[in-house]
């Protein structure tokens, strides 16, 4: 059977693509997150993403997931959840051993670092108003495992008792991830959806993932609305933490281009 995984980034369009573009593909199963009643929730990610190996329960998830496995569809499951720092070779190994015997193919949705980080940033100190801290103080250069939000019932959680939001800058390099996922699935399939190209060209771009699902739309133009209406657009970093950042990815995202045939040069990663 064909698994398709949409694995995030958080701040990528995911939302939209769950709530506008999945449900009304046809052609194949959706399991997402629930919006507007059109995907099931099924819970899975947290505990295949987050679980010690003492809680990790395999027979559990496979029950959630059987119902939709002896399918003759194609399955596709969208969770940005899934991507967690420091716990993205756990997850992968997991996912490799629960789809065995399954093909798996990748979808994962990038976007410029600098933005990317800036809105994970500007969205966390929405999320904690109290906690009054810089992005410079929240950046770190190791990638700290993070278990949200099972941390809400943590005692000790890194990120409360020094009262920022951590942000690894590893977990945010494309090429890095692409390795991680070619160690447990060395020859899966995997499509890049770069979000600029999705707010200036979205037919193009979402033509280019039905084409990778190989699923068919009725009207790709009515669903092609974006972006929408979106904050995280605005507020742009400082030039200084905007070349920063730049600096920070640029080697990487060069590889990742010539390794994966993305071209990220055209909208400045590199």
């Amino acid at each position: 059977m064909i698994i398709y995984l949409h694995i995030g980034y958080h701040r990528t369009a995911t939302t939209w693509l769950q709530k506008n573009f999945f449900p009304v593909l046809d052609g194949l199963t959706y399991v997402g997150r629930i919006y507007q009643n059109n995907a099931h929730n099924l819970g899975w990610i947290n505990p295949l993403s987050q679980a010690d190996d003492n809680q990790y329960l395999k027979r559990e998830l496979l029950g959630k997931l059987n119902p939709y496995l002896g399918s003759t569809r194609p399955l596709l499951l969208s969770d940005e959840n899934f991507l967690r720092p420091g716990r993205v070779e756990l997850a992968l190994a997991r996912l490799a051993d629960l789809f065995l015997g399954h093909e798996v193919r990748f979808i994962i949705t990038v976007r410029r670092q600098s933005e990317l980080i800036g809105s994970r940033y500007r969205k966390d100190r929405l999320v904690h108003p109290n906690w009054k801290y810089s992005l410079e103080q929240a950046l770190d250069q190791e990638e700290l495992a993070c278990v949200y939000p099972l941390c809400k019932a943590v005692e000790g959680c890194a990120c409360r008792l020094r009262g920022s939001k951590s942000i690894s800058l590893p977990f945010y390099d494309y090429d890095l991830l692409e390795t991680r996922i070619r160690r447990q699935f060395a020859s899966a399939r995997i499509h890049f959806t770069v979000l600029e190209a999705l707010a200036t060209e979205p037919v193009e771009e979402l033509t280019r993932l039905k084409h990778f699902l190989g699923a068919s739309i009725i009207d790709l133009k009515s669903t092609a609305s974006y972006p929408p209406e979106n904050k995280s657009f605005a507020e742009p970093l400082s030039l200084e933490m905007t070349s920063y950042l730049f600096k920070q990815f640029k080697v990487s995202n060069s590889k990742f281009e010539q390794r994966c045939g993305v071209n990220v040069s055209r909208w400045g990663y590199c």
